[in-house]
C-alpha cells in the first residue's frame, strides 16, 4: 500500500473515531496509548477545561502486550482536530528526538510519563504526616536524594543514545534501581539513606561494564536537560515513570504496612496535585489554551 493511500485510510479511521463523540454526547475524543492512561488524562482534562465533555479511545488495551500504544497513537498525528486529539507520554523524545511534534491537539507529558506525576513529593508527605505511629521519613528528601543519585547515570544513558553508543539501556538502569527491595527498616531510616546507598552501589556496578561516555557529551546533555526542566533535584520526574512509580509504591508500602497494590490503590491513585509545579502546569495550560 502506497503512503498516500495509507494516509487516506488513517484519516477515514480518525473521522470515524471523531464522529463517535456524537453517540456519547461528547465534545472531543481523546486517544491515549492504552486504557491504563485514561485515569490520568481524564483528571488533567477535567481540571483544565471542566465543562468540556470528553470520551476516550485507546490505541491498545493494556492486556495486548504485542502492541505499542504510543506508536499506534502517533500514526494519527496528521489527523487531529479540536474534536479528535492525541494524549501520549513524552518518554525521552524531548531529549534526543528533535522531530518530536509540538503540534496542536497532540498533548504530551512534560515528564517521562503520566506515572511520574503521581510521585510528586509534597502530596506524599502530606499523606504520610497524617499517619499515626509512623517512623520519621520524608518522601521529599528521599526522592530528591534519589534524583541526585540517578542524575549522572541518566545523563550518560541519554548521551549514549544521542551518540549511538551501544550497551546503555533504560531497562538495564531500571532493573538496577528496582533490584534493591526496601523491606528492611534500616533501609528506610534517615529518609532512605541506606536504600539510596544500595541503589548507588548497584548502578556503579552496572556502569562498570558499559562503554565510557566522554565528558563533553555529558556536559552538553546536562545543559540541554536543564533547558527542558530536568536538574539534579527533580530527575525522578524525568526518569522512566514505571520505575520511579514502582519504587515509590514499594517504599510507601513498607512505611505504611500496606501491600504495594494497596498503597497504589489507597494513596498513589489520589496523588495528583495540579498547579503546584511546572511540569503539570505546563500540561494543563497547553490544554486550556486551545479549549478556552
Amino acid at each position: 500500500m502506497n503512503v498516500r493511500r495509507k494516509q487516506e485510510l488513517l484519516k477515514l479511521e480518525a473521522e470515524h473515531l471523531e464522529n463517535a463523540r456524537f453517540l456519547n454526547r461528547a465534545d472531543v475524543v481523546i486517544m491515549t496509548e492504552s486504557d491504563e492512561d485514561e485515569r490520568f488524562w481524564r483528571a488533567v482534562f477535567n481540571h483544565a477545561v471542566p465543562n468540556l465533555k470528553i470520551m476516550f479511545n485507546y490505541a491498545v488495551q493494556s492486556s495486548d502486550k504485542s502492541a505499542y500504544g504510543k506508536t499506534m497513537c502517533m500514526k494519527y498525528i496528521d489527523c487531529t482536530t479540536s474534536h479528535f486529539v492525541l494524549a501520549v507520554d513524552s518518554d525521552f523524545d524531548r531529549f534526543y528526538n528533535s522531530s518530536f511534534p509540538e503540534k496542536e491537539y497532540v498533548f504530551h507529558t512534560v515528564t517521562y510519563s503520566w506515572e511520574n506525576h503521581y510521585c510528586w513529593v509534597p502530596a506524599l508527605d502530606d499523606w504520610y504526616n497524617g499517619l499515626t505511629d509512623r517512623m520519621s521519613f520524608s518522601f521529599n528528601r528521599f526522592l530528591t536524594s534519589l534524583s541526585n543519585t540517578i542524575h549522572p547515570y541518566l545523563v550518560k544513558l541519554l548521551a549514549a543514545k544521542k551518540n549511538n553508543i551501544k550497551g546503555w539501556t533504560l531497562d538495564g538502569m531500571c532493573s538496577k534501581i528496582l533490584s534493591i527491595q526496601p523491606n528492611r527498616k534500616e533501609y528506610l531510616e534517615n529518609d532512605g539513606e541506606r536504600l539510596i546507598a544500595e541503589i548507588s552501589k548497584s548502578l556503579r556496578i552496572w556502569e562498570s561494564g558499559l562503554p565510557g561516555i566522554d565528558v563533553v557529551s555529558q556536559t552538553i546533555l546536562i545543559q540541554e536537560a536543564e533547558l527542558l526542566g530536568m536538574n539534579y533535584n527533580n530527575t525522578y520526574l524525568y526518569m522512566q515513570g514505571h520505575c520511579i512509580y514502582d519504587l515509590t509504591c514499594r517504599v510507601g508500602a513498607a512505611l505504611s504496612g500496606f501491600t504495594a497494590d494497596e498503597f497504589e490503590q489507597k494513596v498513589m491513585q489520589y496523588n495528583l496535585s495540579f498547579e503546584r509545579y511546572s511540569e503539570i502546569s505546563a500540561l494543563t495550560s497547553s490544554i486550556r489554551t486551545l479549549y478556552t
